[in-house]
């Protein structure tokens, strides 16, 4: 089962390499890098929501076979993007492709992000980064490390202006694949919106809460993998009978 991975913002896909190695065989993960950075550093960043959206279908529809089922994680933004792929691929009709279950981490609900957001893509460099720790949206490590923020700050301002221009808040429409919600325990602000989620997913089948705050996703990489391979054993008993 390939599970695709999606990255907060500013991140990159090498902060899902470790998870072939932890994960079982039967789940290939295939790290999602957005243009601009890593493997794709000399393509041009994307600055707008719905043409990125349609860069990572492509790259999905590359990569999957007719019939074939495949499985979305996304972390924080990447939480978001997993969604809009979701929503997309079950609303187009004669897609290729099945989605056998979605994985939301550290993500807040369309609706929240919206109401708690306002433009700071555009602010000056020191105002920015003062954002971004204020928000909480960044790793502290990255946002103390001058010379890495100086090489990133141009995608991180990209992503935050990619999260600018979503407008998707319509609900009329609820993703129905199986879903799995999971937060920092301590993520105080993402878990206290978690359940407005019920709005956007018509099957959330699980909310979990794994140690760590926003980015217990770089901390606690086994704890995650552990669960994506539980839940394949669950789905797979479920299916048996």
């Amino acid at each position: 089962m390939k599970l695709f991975c999606l990255p907060y913002a500013g991140g990159s896909s090498s902060i899902f390499y470790s998870w072939k190695k932890i994960l079982s065989p039967e789940i290939e993960p295939i790290p999602i890098e957005l243009p601009g950075r890593g493997k794709r550093s000399t393509e041009p960043l994307i600055e707008d929501y719905n043409l990125l959206i349609n860069d990572l279908l492509d790259f999905i529809d590359k990569n999957t076979r007719y019939g074939e089922e495949f499985q979305l994680f996304g972390h924080s933004m990447g939480g978001l993007l997993a969604y809009s792929i979701a929503k997309y691929v079950e609303k187009k009709q004669f897609s290729k492709y099945t989605i056998n279950h979605l994985y939301l981490s550290g993500a807040r609900p369309p609706n929240v992000l919206l109401k708690d957001s306002y433009p700071i893509s555009s602010l000056p460099n020191k105002e920015f980064i003062s954002k971004l720790t204020e928000l909480g949206g960044m790793d502290e490590e990255i946002l103390n490390c001058q010379e890495l923020m100086d090489y990133l700050l141009p995608s991180i301002r990209a992503d935050f202006l990619v999260l600018e221009t979503f407008n998707d808040v319509n609900n009329d429409y609820k993703v129905k694949c199986p879903t799995t919600l999971i937060n920092g325990i301590t993520d105080s602000s993402v878990i206290f919106h978690e359940k407005k989620w019920g709005h956007y997913l018509q099957n959330i089948e699980n909310i979990k809460h794994l140690e760590g705050g926003h980015f217990f996703i770089n901390d606690y990489p086994t704890l995650i993998c552990n669960l994506i391979m539980n839940n394949q054993i669950q789905t797979l008993q479920k299916t048996s009978y």
